[in-house]
């Protein structure tokens, strides 16, 4: 198989990884869709991200959660940045804590019951934090288990912390997160391969334990009603924070791709049409690639790994673009394995794909230069917005999917005087396309009349609409 190939550079100067030849791609199909999405068949430029506070530590945002105090009429949002915990007050954010390990940039865990956060980064010792006008930090002592136990992975599921350290896990008493009986212990079954579990969360009616090689479910509400099923070489997980709850099932990264597991039944493909380009991601970088959810949608955030792109039509930075006139796609095609150089690229550039979870269209990648997210919920005048904490050195907290801006970082008056940044936004197709010589696919045996795109006016008074449409006429593509 033959395919042309040029460099494609992102906006942050790095190239995009490679993508199928448009001849190589149906009519009607994308082989990537950038910051664009597909709304009730038509294709619209995704809403932007508005500043919300930036921490004085101006480092990558590690972990955001959210506390809701129903007696107070108080909601913390708690931030962990650099070495410091804090709490957004206006645009700033507060200090709690300081916890110095998190400085080895690995994301800690923060569990929310009761008007209390309970904190854990797996090395510095564990935190209680009350969900006040003031929050206020203490200690958070595990009462009846061994002193050096420091929780590496912890969950809230039925009114009971599940503390996990390496293969050992313990469940506190009912209602009360700081009492465990050291009997009430489980010794987790793995493989005997040092692959320890990585992750556990909650999941409505069970709890989900997932490790390199293996998976666990663990159904019941007690000591003696408790059943552990173990999937043995299940797909690996990719990244700790690989894995979210979407309506009691459990969306993880895998080896295997982006899997659907229920705790019971094998786990099932959320993309069997291969519509994320999974060698255009970096999993070296684990705490780079997670997932978040935000209302029907899950969010793959990944780091790319630097490569070249293929020469395509475009359509570049529409203010606010409804292009009517290629057909709503129903999937992309899988990206062509083959040997490239990669191209350096700067230091956490991130991008997403956009999985609908009601028609399993998949839409990206797009820009989106994050480290951790959390969706809200609706409660005490919160909407269900995604807030997102920036993976760059800034120290940055912005809330995503805003409909009333098109632009990125809207709002910080460091960015543009507030008015924010805009970003492009790119169709690659292959439905513009005849047939050539051979059987080659050729643009020879089609003419492009109109392209036509719906702009209404956005924020940025520098907004501008650009279409390109590229086209390579040699034949004899080299061989790659």
């Amino acid at each position: 198989m033959s395919i042309y190939v040029r460099d494609f550079e992102d906006i942050a100067g790095a190239a995009l990884a490679n993508l199928a030849h448009p001849h190589r791609i149906a009519p009607g199909n994308f082989s990537s869709l950038r910051n664009i999405r597909i709304e009730n068949g038509t294709l619209a430029k995704r809403p932007g991200t508005k500043w919300q506070a930036t921490s004085s530590e101006a480092l990558r945002v590690l972990k955001i959660k959210m506390g809701y105090n129903q007696a107070g009429s108080i909601v913390n949002r708690l931030v962990a940045c650099g070495t410091k915990v804090q709490y957004i007050s206006g645009t700033t954010l507060v200090d709690v804590v300081s916890h110095p390990a998190m400085t080895t940039g690995l994301p800690p865990e923060i569990e929310f019951y009761g008007n209390v956060f309970y904190y854990s980064n797996g090395v510095d010792t564990q935190r209680q934090i009350s969900n006040t006008a003031t929050p206020t930090s203490s200690a958070w002592t595990l009462s009846g288990l061994p002193a050096a136990f420091i929780p590496t992975a912890m969950t809230m599921h039925k009114d009971r912390m599940y503390v996990l350290d390496d293969d050992d896990m313990y469940m506190s008493s009912f209602g009360n997160p700081l009492t465990y009986d050291v009997t009430e212990a489980y010794k987790i079954p793995g493989d005997k391969s040092g692959r320890y579990v990585t992750t556990i969360k909650s999941f409505g009616d069970w709890i989900g334990l997932f490790a390199g090689d293996y998976w666990l479910s663990m159904k019941g509400t007690g000591i003696f009603s408790h059943r552990i099923q173990h999937i043995p070489k299940g797909p690996p997980l990719i990244a700790p924070r690989g894995v979210i709850e979407y309506n009691g099932l459990a969306i993880a990264i895998t080896t295997e791709g982006l899997l659907r597991w229920d705790g019971s039944s094998p786990p099932r493909n959320l993309d069997p049409r291969n519509q994320i380009n999974w060698n255009n991601m970096n999993f070296k970088t684990k705490n780079f690639t997670f997932l978040a959810r935000d209302e029907d949608h899950v969010y793959l955030f990944f780091q790319h790994k630097g490569s070249a792109n293929v020469a395509s039509a475009t359509v570049a930075a529409p203010p606010r673009g409804l292009v009517t006139s290629v057909y709503g796609a129903s999937s992309r095609l899988r990206n062509i394995s083959r040997s490239v150089a990669p191209v350096a690229a700067p230091a956490n550039v991130q991008h997403y794909y956009a999985i609908n979870m009601e028609n399993g269209k998949v839409s990206g990648p797009h820009d989106g230069k994050f480290s951790c997210a959390e969706w809200e919920d609706w409660n005490l005048n919160d909407e269900h917005n995604l807030w997102v904490g920036s993976s760059q050195s800034d120290g940055k907290v912005y809330k995503m999917n805003q409909a009333d801006v098109w632009v990125d970082e809207y709002g910080d008056t460091g960015v543009n005087s507030g008015n924010g940044l805009t970003y492009p936004c790119e169709i690659i197709t292959g439905g513009l396309h005849g047939v050539g010589a051979e059987g080659e696919s050729s643009m020879d045996a089609c003419s492009v009349e109109l392209i036509r795109i719906k702009a209404t006016a956005q924020p940025s008074p520098s907004g501008v609409l650009e279409v390109q449409v590229a086209y390579n006429e040699e034949i004899d593509r080299p061989a790659v």
